[in-house]
């Protein structure tokens, strides 16, 4: 263009001038690497959430889409993304976006005590599946210390407690079980 202005600075880098100021040129053509981890071609969100910042266009694309939302609502629309993932729980991959999308949630610094009781005991769920039962006892000690009318949280912490050999700790979450629903087979 007429407009346009060219020139190459100290380091090698050609830079255009424009109408609209200054920008860099790049006649890189992309690495198939570049296109892969490009959220428009993402198959899947990297397994772990501490990853998701080694991603700078995929953190730029979620400030965008959350940035005019409650810390509530996101954490809310993290823990339908991570239910609608553990639909598809045939796939390792689909645990872990799961895990990912819960773990985000929390992330979120949500002031709702039942919400994030549900974010922990659903991604206890998720390490139920994946075998991770101290983290699973883990996730279930935060969700009913948030909320104590959370029954999965006590039904998960006892079956990880078992799992893991604690007869004592597994017990306490069966009572726990049992003052809300007396008559849960499963605790009986």
């Amino acid at each position: 263009s007429p407009d346009q202005h060219v020139f190459v600075d100290d380091d090698g880098n050609m830079w255009g001038e424009d109408e609209l100021g200054r920008y860099r040129i790049d006649n890189r053509v992309w690495t198939w690497n570049e296109i892969q981890e490009h959220p428009l071609f993402m198959k899947d969100i990297p397994s772990d959430p501490r990853d998701i910042d080694n991603y700078p266009m995929l953190t730029a694309l979620q400030s965008i889409l959350y940035d005019d939302q409650t810390p509530e609502e996101v954490a809310e629309h993290f823990k339908k993304q991570g239910n609608e993932a553990m639909k598809l729980q045939a796939s390792k991959i689909a645990l872990m976006n799961a895990l990912t999308f819960y773990t985000k949630g929390l992330e979120m610094s949500c002031k709702d005590a039942k919400l994030n009781s549900v974010l922990h005991s659903n991604r206890a769920a998720v390490g139920l599946k994946m075998g991770e039962y101290l983290k699973v006892v883990d996730d279930c000690r935060h969700a009913v210390r948030l909320d104590g009318s959370n029954l999965k949280a006590w039904f998960r912490g006892a079956q990880a407690s078992e799992v893991l050999g604690l007869a004592e700790q597994g017990l306490k979450f069966c009572h726990g079980a049992l003052k809300l629903d007396p008559k849960e087979p499963e605790v009986l």
